[in-house]
């Protein structure tokens, strides 16, 4: 498992970074385990992948995406609704693959809202669910969805208690 911050040390080469975390664990008086910084120290990274435990907890600091223009993939799974709205700032997206979960609340199209803003997206796969219920108007999904998209893929999931 990995934890505390990941402060990026200087790789002008690196192109693509896949992160997988499993279990986070935390340490003492709640402090941040899982900060991305230091992206500018990556200046050629056009593909990051994020692979989270379900319903990530609310010590995650995605950061700030400083150094990111390049960014033209990214695949991020099981994250909480909550930290989307970081992720709009990625404009230079192409390519985005993301599952929502929350444990405790449905998630709803208006979680998929930070998906506006992309506007050079080619290519998108939205999935998630919850394990309380999830409700999603595939028509109100779509008005965030640019017009000049290429590829669509929705894989939104249901369970029952």
């Amino acid at each position: 498992m990995l934890t505390e911050d990941f402060s990026i040390p200087p790789m002008p080469k690196l192109e693509k970074m896949i992160i997988e975390f499993g279990n986070i664990e935390f340490g003492n008086n709640d402090k941040i385990t899982s900060k991305f910084v230091n992206l500018v120290n990556v200046p050629s990274l056009n593909e990051l992948g994020l692979r989270f435990e379900y319903d990530t907890p609310s010590y995650l600091d995605l950061g700030d995406f400083k150094g990111t223009e390049k960014l033209k993939k990214l695949q991020i799974e099981h994250i909480h609704p909550k930290y989307t709205s970081q992720l709009a700032k990625l404009t230079s997206l192409e390519d985005l693959e993301i599952s929502l979960w929350n444990e405790r609340e449905r998630v709803v199209e208006q979680n998929f809202e930070f998906i506006k803003s992309l506007k050079n997206l080619k290519k998108i796969k939205i999935g998630g669910g919850v394990h309380v219920s999830i409700f999603i108007n595939f028509a109100n999904l779509m008005e965030f969805i640019q017009p000049n998209l290429e590829e669509l893929d929705c894989d939104i999931v249901y369970k029952e208690d």
